[in-house]
């Protein structure tokens, strides 16, 4: 029905009803479901994080902590790219816009977001500002200069130029994976746009549509319509909407049937209100709303309404001042929202949209308005590296688990990828090798500690991670002196795992080593040599600096330790005032306080173990040594 209507909206439109510009069909519904039955563990994510939403909501807790960020004047910028899809079709057409209308929308866009567009409620005024701008990036994947706009000609791809692009392989049209796979720019560090002369989902026809943010980035995009995106339209905040997690103030309710009334002649039939009679032959359903938080949008402060596009419900009409069928009560807002399908024009967020939007962004999207390429400038991680003895050649499993390591957070380097996935292939990423859109190369003191940081993916399954560094330099990852952190049983609740590293006195000083990061299912047997099972390999490197302490700087802050058998000793020559010792996962093994002696030693009654042993002294100094007991 949907399809139908779309049709008979342009028809009509022509003839001098509401203006198609004012309406929008968006796909995401349709392309959420799909992706969610082929990805259920997706799916048991996205209820997972709405349920925290709920109990976040309900206390109170959710809008406290949206605000205190608000309230601190950010913006939040979105590094974007706009993929132009162009089937031979003239410069400036809206099948093929040129930049200015692209800048121009892009703009328009923002103003919707921050509450000062033409007719637009902001929050002085019974709206709500949600404090994002998508930022046209600067810099290409290559590190070029860009206007963030690039062209793509498919006027030689005769599927998309009879047929536009769709996200389902079975129906007419290019498949946008296809696309996605060939143009799409590393969409940990872009949010791609992709603008088309026509889209759809399935036998859909659309304006536009998005994924929900969570599961594999990989799949995180939009898709538009030429006709969709221009200025004056609200299609793409309406989408960008769904990208921060916002759903249709419709959600969840059943489609209706109805038809046009005619009279004998065969002539449509109006009302005394000039609307167009409707015969209802299967009445819309209105959707549950028994818990505002968690039923329908999940949003309190949008009322439940139908789909004011169903043709059960409406034709061409704004309803603004008549009865909302789902509360008896006339419509105060949602016919004019801008997630809403309405003849109305869209002129508002909620503060409700506005937690859920902003609570989704601080949970999925840190690595789009953390991202390396907002700064312009192309990273220098030139170094020279011996090659690996060993390097992974495949995925054994090749499942579409979403497994993998998500950050790499040592010092320079902060590095958000995506984790293993079909669509890319990624089990290996080797940042050593000329990657500019990151730092991934760093410098660590070689006399003191160093915190690293590895998130892994937020899936369902318990996750293990190991790192190495080669210290010695021989191309080879020594599971016994090599090993900086280790640790299994890895939730989404606790997917960062930390250690401080502080280097061995043999490591190899002021020559860039290798360090491996492997992240896969938990109880796989990881090693720096075998391919991953179901996650990924990444790369780095990593330089330590040699920073010989001067006689008097020994002299005021040497620490020994020494191993005798299952016996830890340490040796200082100023008092010590704690000591604490972890395993490799970081695991607490021992904690003393106020031990105030220069000496100490503890029996772990273990064999061929290794321990992190951290001393810190009355005069401020501390001190890390790996050992093996």
């Amino acid at each position: 029905m949907k399809k139908i209507y779309y049709l008979c909206a342009l028809l009509f439109a022509a003839n001098g009803a509401y203006a198609q510009e004012n309406a929008l069909e968006c796909g995401t519904d349709y392309l959420m479901e799909e992706y969610f039955n082929k990805n259920p563990e997706a799916k048991k994510q996205h209820d997972s994080f709405n349920l925290e939403l709920s109990r976040l909501a309900k206390s109170g807790e959710l809008s406290r902590n949206v605000n205190s960020r608000i309230q601190q004047g950010q913006v939040y910028e979105i590094p974007i790219v706009v993929h132009v899809l162009s089937k031979g079709d003239a410069l400036g057409t809206e099948n093929n816009l040129n930049d200015q209308q692209i800048i121009d929308w892009i703009d328009y866009t923002n103003k919707i977001f921050d509450g000062t567009g033409d007719r637009m409620l902001n929050e002085t005024n019974g709206g709500a500002v949600i404090p994002v701008k998508l930022v046209l990036v600067k810099i290409d994947p290559k590190g070029k200069p860009t206007n963030g706009i690039n062209r793509i000609d498919l006027s030689g791809n005769e599927n998309y130029v009879q047929y536009g692009i769709n996200s389902n392989s079975n129906f007419n049209g290019l498949h946008d994976v296809e696309v996605v796979k060939e143009y799409g720019w590393e969409s940990t560090k872009y949010y791609n746009i992709y603008v088309a002369y026509k889209s759809a989902v399935g036998a859909e026809a659309t304006n536009g549509y998005a994924f929900f943010p969570g599961g594999s980035q990989s799949n995180d995009r939009t898709v538009m319509s030429g006709s969709a995106s221009l200025v004056g339209q609200q299609t793409l905040a309406h989408e960008f909407g769904h990208a921060l997690g916002v759903f249709h103030p419709h959600q969840g309710y059943v489609a209706g049937e109805g038809k046009y009334a005619r009279d004998g002649n065969g002539q449509y039939i109006r009302d005394e209100n000039g609307d167009y009679v409707i015969n209802v032959t299967k009445p819309a359903v209105c959707p549950v709303n028994n818990d505002c938080t968690i039923d329908g949008d999940g949003v309190c402060d949008t009322e439940p309404i139908l789909s004011l596009y169903d043709t059960s419900v409406n034709i061409f009409r704004c309803l603004t001042g008549r009865i909302n069928q789902c509360t008896g009560s006339p419509y105060v807002g949602a016919e004019q929202n801008v997630m809403s399908y309405t003849y109305c024009f869209r002129n508002r967020f909620t503060p409700g949209q506005m937690d859920r939007a902003m609570a989704q962004l601080l949970r999925y999207r840190e690595n789009l308005y953390t991202s390396p390429v907002l700064d312009n400038q192309a990273k220098d991680n030139n170094v020279s590296l011996i090659s690996p003895s060993c390097s992974p050649t495949a995925n054994e499993r090749m499942g579409n688990f979403i497994i993998g390591t998500v950050n790499v957070n040592f010092n320079e380097i902060n590095n958000w990828t995506n984790p293993y996935n079909t669509l890319e292939n990624n089990f290996y990423k080797d940042f050593t090798k000329g990657y500019v859109l990151a730092k991934t190369t760093t410098t660590i003191p070689n006399n003191t500690s160093t915190k690293l940081n590895i998130k892994t993916s937020d899936t369902g399954y318990l996750l293990a991670t190991k790192v190495y560094i080669d210290y010695n330099n021989d191309g080879v990852f020594s599971e016994i002196d090599e090993l900086v952190l280790s640790k299994n049983g890895i939730s989404r609740d606790n997917s960062v795992t930390s250690v401080d590293v502080t280097p061995p006195s043999n490591a190899v000083f002021n020559t860039p080593l290798r360090m491996r990061v492997i992240s896969d299912l938990s109880n796989v047997n990881i090693t720096p040599c075998g391919n991953p099972r179901f996650g990924d390999v990444e790369d780095y490197a990593v330089t330590i600096k040699d920073e010989t302490l001067s006689t008097d700087d020994l002299k005021r802050k040497k620490v020994e330790i020494v191993t005798n058998n299952s016996t830890l000793l340490v040796n200082a020559n100023d008092l010590i005032s704690n000591i604490t010792i972890t395993d490799i996962t970081g695991r607490l093994i021992y904690k003393g306080d106020n031990i105030n002696k220069n000496n100490f030693y503890k029996d772990l009654n273990t064999k061929n173990q290794i321990y992190i042993v951290v001393v810190s002294l009355k005069n401020g100094t501390k001190h890390s040594q790996k050992v093996m007991l």
